[in-house]
């Protein structure tokens, strides 16, 4: 009797162990904002975004199974400092809970933001952190190819991939 409890006992724990799991999810803040990323799902799935211990997106948001990230800056933006954790869960039940991301008001007021700057007489586009960012960019209704070694704004000429690029940087579909 005893040997059979601690086998049900056991099925128990693995069970409850497989619906929540923790490492599986994280945050990325290296590009422009502040990033849910998860492994990605066996199903579709549902994201959740708490500021504290509360549900704050206001609804649920559903990410197919070929999904494995999800930009929470807007979100974080508008809801401002606070510590936040995202939940993701499968159509079989399984949750992921990722770490708490503790956000300052300099950085909630920066997430998604990308900044221009003159440098050497070469303009480069900055993120949040002050990191270039590189290769193709939309900003302000614009494309802009950034070299991936330097993160200098190519101008006047023709990117890697054959497309011009005028005298502000930006991409002339025309051309």
């Amino acid at each position: 009797m005893k040997k059979i409890s601690v086998v049900f006992l056991t099925i128990a724990v693995m069970l409850c162990a497989s619906f929540t799991a923790y490492a599986d999810c994280c945050w990325d803040d290296n590009n422009y904002g502040l990033k849910a990323t998860w492994d990605q799902l066996s199903s579709k799935g549902t994201l959740y975004l708490y500021k504290g211990d509360s549900y704050k997106v206001g609804n649920k948001i559903t990410v197919s199974k070929d999904t494995a990230s999800y930009d929470f800056s807007e979100h974080i933006r508008n809801m401002g400092p606070g510590t936040y954790h995202f939940e993701i869960t499968d159509q079989a039940g399984r949750t992921w809970r990722s770490e708490n991301y503790q956000v300052s008001e300099d950085m909630a007021e920066s997430f998604g933001r990308l900044t221009w700057y003159k440098e050497h007489g070469s303009w480069v586009l900055r993120n949040f952190k002050g990191a270039a960012v590189t290769g193709w960019q939309y900003v302000d209704g614009k494309w802009y190819y950034l070299d991936p070694e330097n993160g200098k704004c190519l101008m006047n000429t023709y990117t890697p991939d054959g497309y011009y690029v005028g005298e502000d940087g930006a991409w002339i579909p025309d051309k």
